[in-house]
């Protein structure tokens, strides 16, 4: 065989593994039913759309998701079982569909203007692979968890989060089912402003925020352990919480993911919120309308306690600090020590009883002092990095020049 036969071989053999890897992976994750993994994949088709491909590139991607989804049905795999999840199942073929092309563009042509784009796609899907073997491995090790103590922080506040939210859901029927949706949608806001970012020319760091945020939320998980009320306090939640002085303060043993302190899903959503004053207008009011469901969510379903939110606010300033170190060294060690230092101080101070004993306004003070603190540093820290963005694309603009001579002084 000439080399040209073998490089046509070693192309077409490529592209059947692309192929052939993506529909195993359809298949084993169920992604015409499983909405959060689904969101994931949903990301290649905006980052795909946001590198400014041809046209073609894009019904080639449309029909080849299409493709996907006749072998899904084929396959008999279950799809839909609600409006959500069908329409996210629809988005993950498309996004197997810009992952395909992506990847035969680079293979038959050895172009690589796809390059970026398909890196930052296969962030949310490596991650979400990586992130549910180890959410399992502890899952089954069922650490003690700090559940009452975290309980009896809000409670000390002297509210009840979730009973409240309820009773706003209950006044409000958009907000009761505009929230869950939101929440179930999460995986599908990072990719979708980290393509938009790039769609405008801008050096997005969201995607690589996003994995430094969830390896470190795995981390602080094994120093605060938590659930969440419903899981907990099961049917108990909202309407029949215990007072404070109807329980003591003791390490849950029972089942479930223990990925509850700081709240990943506060976290990610502030991530996005200060990802879109870089945008656009449009982009930070859907930005803010996503944080709000958010924290709605995740009090109303009793996903998380109170507190968990609040922490999530340094939390959010500690991974933009990491992923600043290579551009603002210096700012970003400073913002990264602040917020690295409370919210290890609050881990730390939950997991000991004077949760049960704290008087309402210290409690307050406390919660007051760290959004007070850390949100104004996080302001200062995005102005120096939206100031070195600047700079470094003026500095790449002038070396795209061609300037002449410089004419000679009179």
């Amino acid at each position: 065989m000439k080399r040209h036969h073998y490089d046509l071989l070693y192309k077409f053999c490529t592209s059947l593994a692309v192929v052939l890897v993506l529909l195993v992976v359809m298949a084993i994750w169920h992604l015409g039913s499983n909405s959060m993994i689904a969101c994931g994949f949903t990301g290649a088709f905006f980052f795909h759309v946001g590198s400014r491909p041809k046209s073609k590139h894009l019904l080639w991607a449309v029909a080849t998701g299409a493709g996907y989804g006749t072998a899904y049905a084929l396959l008999g795999t279950s799809f839909g079982g609600s409006a959500l999840q069908a329409a996210t199942g629809i988005g993950a073929f498309l996004g197997l569909g810009s992952l395909t092309i992506m990847s035969l563009a680079m293979v038959w042509t050895d172009s690589r203007a796809y390059v970026e784009p398909l890196r930052r796609a296969l962030v949310l899907p490596v991650f979400s692979l990586i992130a549910g073997i180890s959410m399992d491995a502890v899952t089954k090790a069922r650490p003690p968890a700090y559940d009452f103590y975290l309980y009896a922080f809000d409670s000390g506040l002297g509210l009840t989060p979730g009973a409240s939210v309820v009773k706003l859901f209950d006044a409000l029927p958009w907000l009761q089912m505009a929230a869950p949706v939101i929440y179930a949608l999460l995986l599908l806001f990072p990719t979708l402003y980290d393509a938009w970012g790039l769609r405008l020319g801008q050096r997005s760091s969201l995607m690589t925020a996003f994995a430094v945020g969830g390896v470190c939320g795995f981390i602080f998980y094994q120093i605060c352990p938590g659930l969440g009320p419903v899981y907990v306090f099961g049917s108990r939640f909202p309407a029949h919480l215990p007072d404070p002085g109807e329980f003591q303060l003791a390490m849950y043993h029972g089942a479930g993911a223990r990925n509850a302190m700081p709240s990943m899903h506060m976290t990610w959503a502030l991530l996005v919120w200060w990802s879109a004053w870089e945008l656009t207008p449009l982009a930070r009011w859907i930005a803010t309308g996503f944080a709000t469901l958010t924290f709605f969510a995740t009090l109303g379903i009793g996903e998380h306690y109170l507190v968990d939110l609040i922490v999530a606010v340094p939390f959010a300033l500690l991974i933009e600090a990491i992923c600043a170190l290579r551009s603002e060294r210096k700012a970003a060690l400073q913002a990264g020590a602040v917020a690295l230092a409370f919210t290890l101080s609050w881990l730390l101070m939950l997991r000991t009883t004077a949760v049960a004993h704290m008087p309402i306004w210290a409690g307050w003070a406390m919660v007051v002092g760290t959004i007070a603190v850390t949100v104004p540093i996080q302001f200062a820290l995005r102005r120096r990095l939206r100031t070195t963005l600047r700079r470094a694309q003026l500095f790449d603009l002038a070396g795209e020049l061609k300037l002449g001579p410089a004419p000679a002084l009179r």
